[in-house]
C-alpha cells in the first residue's frame, strides 16, 4: 500500500497475517524436509544388502520406445528367494532394453535372460564391497543432511524477509530461527537414524592384508603385499579415499606412506576436520595446517583435481592467494572451493586468483561474491566454469567472461544476479542457467555465436533474448513453482520472435502454469526444428494452441512427443531427464481423444509424428 502525500506512516503487518505467513514457512519447511527423508531412503533401498529386494531396482531407467521409464512402470519384479530377483516385463519386446539397463547400472549383477524374464541372482557381498557400499551409504547420508540444511537455510531467509519488510521484529524471528533449528534437529536425527539402519548390514570382518610383528626387514617387504602393486593402480586406489583415510592406511605399507604425496585426485573437506572438534577455530586451523602440509610435500608430476570446501570468511580469504600460488605450480587442471557454515558477509572471491593458474580448465565455486575486477585483466585457459549459490555483482559475470575466452561450458545455479544478465562468449558451446525465486534476474541476452545447447531452468519465464546464437541445436526449459500463472503468454511471445534450435523441450512442473489467459499466436516459420517434446501436458486449451503453433510453423518437424506426467531436466552430463513422483498420472479417454482430434492434420511437415505418452 502506499500513501501520497503523507510522510511518516508506516503500514505493519497483522498479527494474523505474520502467523499465515509464519505457518506457510514452516509448512514448506516440513514437506520438504519430509521429501528429503524420502529421497534418502529410497536411495538406500537402491543398494543391495545380500538380502534380494525390488527396491534394488527403483532407480534403474529403460529406454522404452525412445522414452526413458522406470523398470517397474514397465515390468513386474519379485522375489521367487532371498537372494534372486525375477523381472517379467509387460512387453516381452523389451526385454532386451531391460537387460541393457541392468548391465549398465552399478548393481554389480548378472542378467539372465531367457526370452520370457530375466532372473537376477545377487553375489555373496565381500569383505572389500561391504566396506565400499558403507562409504556409498554414508555420503548419502550425508548428502541427505546438506540437503536439510539447505532447507533451513532458506527458511531463515523467509523469516529475514518479514524483518526486512518490518512485518516481525529482530526478537520474533530470533524465536522462529530457533524453533526452526529444533525441526532441522529432529529430522538430522531421522537421517542418522535410518544410516545407522542401513550401515549395520555392512559390519564384517577386515582382512589383513598382511600381519606385522616381530619379523626383520627382509620378512616385511615380502609380507608388504600393497608395495607389489603398479604405482597407477595404487594411485587409483588412494583418489577414492579421503584425506584421513590415506593417512590412517598409511601404516599398511611403505610405500603406501609416501604414495599419497602424488595421487591426482584431492579432496579436503571441513566436515572430515570436524571429528571430536567443538572449536570452530581448532578446525580452521587444523584445515589450514592441513593444506599447507598437503601443498608442500606434495611431489606427483600434475595435481589433476583439488577441491576444498571450507569455512571461507572475509578474515580468512587472504590464505586463499598462497594456495592458488602453490596449486599453479602444480598444474592444477581442477578447481573446486565451496564455502560451508557461511554465517557472516558472503566472502568476496578474487578472479584474478586464478591468474598464474595457466593448466587450469575448469573452476566450481559455492557460495562466493564475485564483482568486476578493477586492476588490469588477466586471461585464463578455463574451458568450463559452474557457479553455485553465489552471488553475481553487476558487471562481475561479464568480468569473468571476458577474461576466459576459451570457455566453452558454463553452469549458473540458483545464484543471486543483477536484473540483467548478458552471456557475451565467443566460444561457449553449453548454458545451463537455473534461477530460483529468490532471483531478481529479469533479463538474459545470449550473444554466444558458438553456443549449442541452452537449458534453463525457473519458476517464472522471464525475458529470454537469444540476440545472436546462430548455432543453437538444443533448448531446455523446465517450469516449476504452484505460483507460476499464465506463463504461456510469455513462452509463445518470446519463442516466436526467434529462430527455434532443432530440439526445443519444454517442461511444465505443475498443471497451474498454463492455466489462464486463452492466448492466440498467428503461424509462424521455423525452418530447422526438428524434435519437440513437452512434459506435463494436462490438455489445456493454451497448451492445444502451443502444440498446434508448433505442428504448424515447423517445415522440418519430425518428432513432437506430448508426455502427460512432468519431468525434470537435471543436466547436461548428469543423467538428463529424470520423472517426478507422479508417473503414474494419465489422461483419460475423454481428454486423450480430444487432444488427438485437436492436433489431427495440423502438421505443416507431412513426416511429423505426433506421440502422446500417458
Amino acid at each position: 500500500m502506499q500513501n501520497f502525500g503523507i510522510k511518516g506512516v508506516l503500514r505493519c503487518a497483522s498479527v494474523e497475517d505474520i502467523e499465515k505467513e509464519k505457518a506457510a514457512i514452516e509448512k514448506d519447511v516440513k514437506e520438504r524436509m519430509e521429501k528429503t527423508i524420502e529421497n534418502v531412503r529410497t536411495s538406500f533401498n537402491s543398494i543391495r544388502t545380500g538380502r534380494a529386494s525390488p527396491a534394488m531396482l527403483d532407480k534403474i531407467e529403460v529406454e522404452y520406445y525412445g522414452t526413458p521409464v522406470s523398470l517397474k512402470s514397465i515390468a513386474q519384479i519379485s522375489t521367487p528367494e532371498s537372494s534372486s530377483l525375477l523381472v517379467q516385463p509387460y512387453d516381452k519386446s523389451s526385454l532386451k532394453a531391460i537387460e541393457k539397463a541392468i548391465v549398465n547400472s552399478d548393481l554389480g549383477m548378472t542378467p539372465n535372460n531367457d526370452g520370457d524374464v530375466i532372473r537376477l541372482t545377487l553375489p555373496q557381498l565381500t569383505s572389500d564391497r561391504r566396506k565400499e557400499l558403507s562409504k556409498v551409504v554414508a555420503k548419502q547420508a550425508e548428502e541427505g543432511k546438506v540437503a536439510i540444511r539447505n532447507i533451513r537455510r532458506d527458511a531463515i531467509k523467509s523469516y529475514e524477509k518479514l524483518e526486512k519488510e518490518k512485518k516481525a521484529s529482530e526478537d520474533y524471528v530470533k524465536d522462529l530461527t530457533g524453533g526452526l533449528q529444533k525441526v532441522t534437529d529432529e529430522y538430522m536425527k531421522k537421517i542418522d537414524s535410518i544410516y545407522k539402519q542401513k550401515e549395520k548390514f555392512f559390519h564384517s570382518k577386515v582382512i589383513l592384508l598382511f600381519k606385522k610383528s616381530n619379523v626383520s626387514d627382509d620378512d616385511e617387504e615380502r609380507h608388504d603385499i600393497i608395495s607389489q602393486l603398479p604405482d597407477d593402480i595404487l594411485c587409483s586406489i588412494l583418489g577414492r579415499l579421503s584425506i584421513i583415510e590415506v593417512v590412517r592406511t598409511s601404516i599398511l605399507s611403505r610405500k603406501w606412506m609416501n604414495l599419497y604425496k602424488i595421487i591426482p585426485h584431492v579432496t579436503f573437506a571441513h566436515a572430515t576436520f570436524c571429528s571430536g572438534v567443538h572449536s570452530s577455530s581448532v578446525v580452521l586451523q587444523k584445515m589450514v595446517e592441513g593444506v599447507d602440509a598437503f601443498l608442500e610435500h606434495y611431489s606427483g608430476p600434475k595435481l589433476v583435481s583439488f577441491c576444498l570446501s571450507f569455512r571461507f570468511t572475509e578474515a580468512n580469504i587472504n590464505i586463499l592467494k598462497k594456495w592458488m600460488r602453490s596449486l599453479s605450480i602444480l598444474r592444477l587442471e581442477k578447481l573446486e572451493l565451496m564455502v560451508c557454515h557461511a554465517t557472516g558477509p558472503v566472502p568476496l572471491f578474487s578472479w584474478h586468483l586464478l591468474s598464474e593458474a595457466s593448466s587450469l580448465n575448469f573452476v566450481g565455486l559455492h557460495g562466493f561474491y564475485l564483482q568486476p575486477e578493477l586492476r588490469n585483466q588477466s586471461y585464463n585457459p578455463i574451458k568450463i566454469i559452474e557457479l553455485h549459490r553465489s552471488t553475481l555483482a553487476p558487471g562481475g559475470l561479464e568480468c569473468i567472461l571476458s577474461s576466459c575466452p576459451s570457455l566453452e561450458s558454463l553452469t549458473i545455479s540458483k545464484c543471486f544476479h543483477p536484473s540483467k544478465l548478458c552471456i557475451l562468449s565467443p566460444k561457449l558451446t553449453f548454458l545451463r542457467i537455473e534461477l530460483c525465486f529468490y532471483s531478481n534476474l529479469n533479463d538474459i541476452e545470449l550473444r554466444a555465436i558458438n553456443l549449442s545447447t541452452f537449458e534453463y531452468i525457473d519458476c517464472e519465464m522471464r525475458t529470454l533474448k537469444f540476440t545472436s546464437v546462430p548455432s543453437l541445436e538444443s533448448l531446455y526449459i523446465s517450469l516449476y513453482g504452484k505460483s507460476v500463472q499464465n506463463v504461456v503468454p510469455h513462452v509463445f511471445l518470446q519463442l516466436s520472435k526467434y529462430r527455434l534450435p532443432q530440439k526445443l523441450h519444454l517442461a511444465a512442473m505443475e498443471s497451474s502454469i498454463f492455466n489462464g489467459q486463452q492466448v492466440e499466436m498467428s503461424v509462424g516459420f521455423h525452418s530447422e526444428l526438428e524434435e519437440v517434446e513437452f512434459s506435463g501436458f494436462s490438455g489445456t486449451e493454451n497448451e492445444i494452441c502451443f502444440a498446434t503453433y508448433i505442428l504448424k510453423s515447423a517445415a522440418a518437424l519430425k518428432r513432437m512427443r506430448i508426455i502427460r506426467c512432468p519431468r525434470y531436466y537435471v543436466g547436461h552430463g548428469h543423467g538428463g531427464w529424470h520423472w517426478l513422483k507422479d508417473k503414474k498420472t494419465r489422461f483419460s479417454e475423454e481428454k486423450l481423444r480430444m487432444i488427438h482430434q485437436r492436433l489431427q492434420g495440423q502438421a505443416l511437415s507431412e513426416s511429423a509424428q505426433v506421440i502422446i505418452i500417458g
